[in-house]
């Protein structure tokens, strides 16, 4: 039994799962980078200040600073947890004026806790010289000190952080944006090459039509075999935004022949492509409209044929593809010089490459029009 099929919900629920499993994931590994940064911090003081301990009673064994350092641990140890209780009172109450104002109530009532109890607890048990001894200010004075230092850590901390999480929203947010604009291209692009194949089949059904209505059956038949394979050349193109020129050549070739079963001898077609750029990735019926263009204008015109010429060759770091006729000109193309096909070229053109390429159409000094299509060679590669 095949898998149901997911929709849009089950799509974007998926999506905001993943969203959350990351945040989690990112929470985590914060607190342990957290902790393990509080940690090596005070375990290299508590480091320094044995040593330190240890010169100025000028001791003489490892067993001395070994017993120097186990009431040292033990004080930084209750650093650690102060220490990451002031972080997490600093990230929990950033935000509204309530959180903040609540944060500074936090922080007051650490700040009393751990400058008035933690000498009590760590430096004396008599709590006479805990409270007023003569070395009770300099406990308090130290513990007040630590505390401050530690809070503008913590600021200075969570300032980063917050920078570093804006950034990385802001990252996100424009590739999602670039990622939504690319998708949003390539729907339009898509419309614009839809737009193409009714406007070729109405032309090519009134060719057939044309000849019912004179009773040539046999060339009705032949041109609806030969637009039945253009048709099957299409669809299986239509998923292609960019094909090897050789074979948009080819497709192009079969509409020449739909034409000229309506005009016979009146169309001549010519190419003439460098072998080297047959693989060349050019936009899926991109020539066609030039095509139907010149057939368009020179035979409803004074003209009794109309020749179509086909070039491609290299500009620099452009694939030239050049497309002349013997029409009337852009002055007798019916007052318009560009043409439904020709405005969906350029706009899908610049909706693949942006700058990089462009269609430019111009008179010849021999008479007719020159269309003069410009592709970044770089095209070759793309898909």
């Amino acid at each position: 039994m095949a898998e149901p099929a997911l929709t849009a919900a089950d799509i974007e629920a998926e999506s905001h799962s993943s969203r959350q499993n990351s945040i989690i994931r990112r929470h985590l590994m914060s607190n342990a980078k957290t902790l393990a940064a509080v940690v090596l911090a005070w375990s290299i003081v508590a480091v320094i200040a044995t040593t330190t301990a240890f010169i100025a009673i000028r001791g003489d064994s490892l067993s001395t600073w070994l017993q120097i350092f186990g009431p040292m641990v033990t004080y930084y140890a209750v650093w650690v947890a102060v220490s990451l209780a002031i972080y997490r009172v600093v990230e929990a109450f950033t935000g509204s004026a309530a959180r903040q104002f609540l944060g500074v109530a936090a922080h007051l009532v650490l700040f009393l806790v751990v400058a008035v109890a933690l000498p009590f607890i760590v430096h004396s048990d008599d709590w006479r010289t805990w409270l007023y001894g003569d070395r009770a200010p300099g406990f308090h004075t130290l513990a007040a000190v630590i505390y401050l230092l530690n809070l503008a850590g913590s600021f200075l901390i969570r300032f980063y952080r917050l920078s570093v999480q804006k950034d990385r929203e802001a990252r996100d947010a424009r590739l999602r944006s670039s990622l939504l604009e690319n998708q949003l291209n390539l729907a339009r692009m898509d419309a614009l090459k839809m737009q193409i194949n009714p406007h070729f089949l109405f032309n090519a059904l009134n060719s057939i039509g044309a000849l019912i209505e004179t009773n040539r059956n046999v060339e009705a038949y032949d041109t609806t075999e030969l637009l039945g394979g253009l048709l099957r050349s299409a669809l299986d193109q239509s998923s292609e935004r960019l094909l090897p020129l050789e074979q948009e050549l080819e497709f192009v070739r079969r509409y020449v022949e739909v034409e000229k079963v309506r005009f016979g001898s009146r169309i001549s077609f010519e190419t003439d492509i460098d072998p080297d750029f047959a693989q060349c990735r050019v936009p899926a019926l991109v020539l066609q409209p030039l095509i139907e263009n010149s057939i368009k204008y020179a035979l409803n015109g004074p003209a009794a044929a109309v020749r179509i010429d086909v070039r491609a060759r290299r500009d620099g770091d452009l694939l030239m593809i050049e497309l002349a006729d013997n029409g009337p000109g852009l002055a007798g193309s019916a007052g318009n010089s560009v043409g439904y096909g020709l405005k969906n070229v350029r706009k899908r053109l610049e909706l693949l490459y942006d700058n990089a390429a462009s269609l430019d159409v111009a008179d010849r000094p021999s008479g007719g029009v020159r269309a003069t299509l410009r592709i970044p060679l770089a095209a070759r590669r793309q898909d």
